[in-house]
């Protein structure tokens, strides 16, 4: 399974897809390091960029677990499935899971240079940091349930995708929020300031990964079955 992963990750590489989400990161960053937070309430500024760090981040994860997944041609797919069996579908998770933590990192990191730098306190940043490990594992599902495989259309893997993230945030805002990844809440958390970020997370952390093992389990599955 490592080697199916390291695979696919030098095949993404050597495809050049990988500059499409870095263009992406690199532009969200130049937004976040021009309306750097400052003035007597930079601190918590700094804390809700943590928050809306990892909501951007979502997308763009998603659509890079996407093109990672969708890299491999169809008949080398099936050639490794016959060869690994089951595990083919976790060694293409874990390489665009591993992608997206590049990316997170690149995403994060000057923000986080920021927030040292204006007072934020450590449990907040680790919070964040954490926080973008988290929002990295439901992404990669989303992209992997509109890779090719699964969606041959391109044009409806792209609505899928766009549409399951919007989807994701507007269930948030209603009473099937249980439904859902909790965006709304650990964004509403980050702009109240650090204690309220800390506190939230162990919640937000617990969702997530509920949605993420049950969604991740029927992927798996299916490719087992296939």
């Amino acid at each position: 399974m490592i080697a199916l992963a390291r695979f696919q990750l030098d095949g993404y590489l050597r495809s050049l897809r990988v500059l499409h989400p870095l263009i992406a990161v690199g532009l969200i960053l130049v937004i976040f390091l021009f309306d750097g937070p400052g003035g007597p309430h930079a601190a918590d500024l700094a804390v809700g960029s943590y928050g809306d760090v990892a909501a951007f981040l979502f997308p763009v994860a998603a659509w890079a677990a996407r093109g990672l997944l969708d890299t491999e041609p169809d008949v080398q797919r099936d050639l490794s499935a016959l060869a690994v069996g089951g595990r083919a579908a976790p060694a293409g998770l874990l390489a665009a899971y591993l992608v997206n933590i590049i990316l997170g990192t690149a995403l994060l990191l000057p923000v986080v240079i920021q927030g040292v730098m204006v007072g934020v306190p450590a449990g907040a940043t680790l919070a964040g940091i954490a926080l973008m490990l988290l929002v990295a594992v439901p992404a990669t599902l989303l992209g992997a349930w509109t890779s090719r495989a699964v969606i041959a259309s391109q044009a409806v893997s792209i609505l899928v995708l766009l549409g399951g993230s919007a989807l994701i945030l507007v269930l948030g805002l209603g009473p099937l929020s249980w439904l859902t990844i909790p965006m709304i809440t650990w964004l509403h958390a980050a702009h109240h300031g650090a204690a309220a970020f800390t506190s939230v997370l162990p919640g937000v952390a617990a969702q997530t990964l509920l949605w993420s093992a049950v969604t991740g389990a029927a992927y798996t599955a299916r490719g087992i079955r296939r």
